[in-house]
């Protein structure tokens, strides 16, 4: 049976998580939240849970009844406690309780993300290191080579694997982060309504950094033209000429060459990313079979054979969650991939380096007082894409190199 091109979107993610019981990692980390990229090596997070996504939604599943259950029940006790530290300071809410309730309220914000829809691991390979240093060389990510060589058995030194890919290469990490500015008792003991919408808004905020980094990146380059696919004018009907428009495509990102070692890369498949509308258009051009212009045997018949085996996959990206909305007395902009274009690309080239994975710093004053308190969701860490992007990085002034190409479809009339 032929091999079905599949379509990627939020709900295939989130459904895909489930079904291979992923896990999300978050942490809560100590120290302010503009040292982290510069923190030392082990230097290890206060909590940490990897927390697994049970169902395909968050919101109004038993879980979130039960965690929302834990929460409150929480708050009732903290705040029995805090009554009587009144006459007995030593009644008063530990540091240990704050913190059990903190993980409980990030399980919260990291099962929302899980069900938002993050495009970085169709695109990307990922490494998490808490001891990435600020600045990373990438000959330390990259394979190690050797091999192995003939020798006289005479005490000769055997041949060392070598390091030597990505050379004196580097990234620096960045952190992002958003805020939420309480006092201590409000954190303690606010509704949980009021909870949901903060949570929401740092899940939200969070899956468009992410997605800026990878297929917002892609979206938004400006493509060599070694790099680019023009729309097919081949064939009679739009199918077919869409048809060709993605075999030139193949074709094309074929020629191009690895900028680490100036040969034309290798690739079995290839992903493509589009927009939503044209999704369905291209699996189904992609699937083949398209038509037969006269009876069985007419030297008129076409051969559109299925891409599926090259193209299994294509991912839809159209914008972020908070595109278009105003914060910050300024209009939100994460655009996606515009309907008319695609992207053919070879998935894993594209590098993303986490040295904080979705995380919490949280700053409390006096449990007594009740002193003002803030609390931080952020993210430490960097992307390497020259090598995916090739001759679209302007500082490397090579022509033909690349991962990817952007092509443009042609017109359905």
């Amino acid at each position: 049976m032929d091999r079905k091109v599949k379509i990627i979107g939020r709900n295939e993610i989130v459904e895909k998580m489930v079904e291979d019981k992923v896990g999300t990692v978050s942490t809560v980390f100590t120290g302010e939240v503009d040292s982290q990229a510069d923190a030392p090596r082990g230097q290890h997070p206060l909590i940490e849970q990897h927390i697994v996504a049970g169902s395909t939604r968050w919101q109004g599943s038993a879980g979130q009844y039960k965690l929302y259950h834990e929460i409150k029940n929480m708050q009732d006790k903290l705040l029995e406690k805090r009554a009587a530290a009144v006459t007995n300071a030593a009644m008063a809410p530990t540091q240990a309780e704050l913190d059990e309730l903190l993980a409980k309220k990030m399980i919260d914000i990291t099962r929302r993300v899980q069900e938002i829809g993050d495009m970085t691991s169709f695109i990307a390979k990922e490494t998490t290191d808490y001891d990435f240093d600020k600045s990373v060389m990438l000959r330390d990510l990259f394979p190690y080579v050797g091999e192995f060589r003939k020798m006289s058995g005479t005490n000769d030194s055997v041949p060392l694997i070598e390091q030597a890919l990505g050379g004196t290469r580097s990234v620096i990490m960045e952190t992002y982060g958003l805020g939420w500015h309480d006092t201590l008792d409000n954190y303690l003991f606010n509704k949980l309504s009021k909870m949901e919408r903060v949570n929401d808004a740092f899940a939200q905020a969070y899956i468009d950094r992410r997605n800026a980094n990878t297929p917002g990146a892609i979206a938004a380059t400006t493509y060599d033209s070694t790099q680019q696919v023009a729309a097919s004018a081949v064939g009679t009907t739009y199918d077919v000429r869409l048809y060709n428009t993605i075999l030139n495509a193949v074709k094309k990102i074929r020629t191009l060459k690895d900028i680490l070692t100036d040969r034309k890369i290798v690739a079995p498949t290839f992903k493509i990313l589009a927009n939503t509308e044209d999704a369905f258009d291209l699996a189904r051009v992609i699937d083949g079979q398209l038509t037969s212009s006269g009876t069985k045997g007419d030297i008129n018949t076409l051969n559109m054979r299925s891409l599926a085996s090259y193209i299994p996959e294509i991912g839809t990206f159209d914008r972020g969650n908070t595109d278009g909305l105003t914060y910050a007395k300024k209009t939100l902009s994460y655009p996606g991939v515009a309907k008319g274009k695609f992207y053919l690309f070879v998935p894993d080239i594209f590098w993303v380096l986490t040295k904080r994975p979705l995380s919490m710093a949280a700053g409390v004053g006096s449990v007594l007082s009740l002193s003002k308190t803030e609390m931080a969701a952020f993210t430490c860490g960097t992307t390497w894409s020259d090598m995916f992007f090739g001759s679209s990085v302007a500082s490397l002034g090579k022509d033909g190199y690349g991962y990817v190409v952007e092509v443009a479809m042609p017109t359905n009339v």
